[in-house]
């Protein structure tokens, strides 16, 4: 990790990198727990029942209820706020002012979608895309 100025004197605290599958795994565990859990990792996987839910092909990613509803009622919203005439005739009404706050609101929202695909970045292209978003 680069360390700014601040944190290498010491004013600011240092962030924790992330735990990631590996180094969760590689945590070192105590003698007797180790022991113990060495010949045991069969019943583990036993105890570990599927979902109801759950699909033939384990890599197949799901969509939760809740997200469906969420989205359901955005596009809901959306299309029973419209107001009649998108372009105001004389003054704009609260109507307009709100439609119009709504959809700056969910486009805003949408901005966050690349770092569904991508949470991971690294700090190189963090660089790049906050110098070419100054642009």
């Amino acid at each position: 990790m680069v360390q700014t100025r601040a944190q290498k004197a010491g004013d600011t605290p240092q962030r924790k990198p992330r735990a990631t599958p590996q180094t969760r795994s590689t945590a070192p565990k105590a003698n007797g727990a180790q022991k113990a859990s060495s010949g045991n990792t069969r019943s583990r996987e036993k105890a570990v029942a599927p979902s109801p839910n759950s699909h033939e092909d384990a890599g197949q990613p799901v969509t939760s209820k809740t997200a469906i509803v969420g989205a359901i009622v955005v596009l809901l919203i959306s299309y029973f706020t419209m107001p009649n005439s998108l372009q105001p005739v004389g003054r704009p009404t609260v109507h307009h002012v709100w439609y119009f706050g709504w959809i700056s609101a969910i486009s805003t929202g949408l901005g966050v979608l690349p770092l569904v695909f991508a949470p991971d970045l690294d700090t190189y292209w963090v660089g790049v895309s906050n110098g070419k978003s100054s642009i």
